[in-house]
């Protein structure tokens, strides 16, 4: 049984594979907003509140 991480990786080449290239880029622009929000989010819990409130709003 491969490990998790490998069956995700696995996974997400396969989808990538049999999809369009609108999806792909669909795909890669939900990380990054994920990773952006996940970002601020540790910020905030760790008290380093140097976000314009406009940015904190938008999350």
């Amino acid at each position: 049984m491969p490990h998790d991480l490998h069956t995700r990786t696995y996974a997400q080449m396969q989808r990538w594979n049999a999809s369009s290239l609108p999806a792909r880029i669909a795909d890669a622009i939900a990380t990054a907003v994920a990773a952006c929000r996940a970002s601020m989010l540790a910020a905030s819990d760790a008290g380093q509140r140097q976000l314009p409130q406009r940015v904190r709003d938008a999350a």
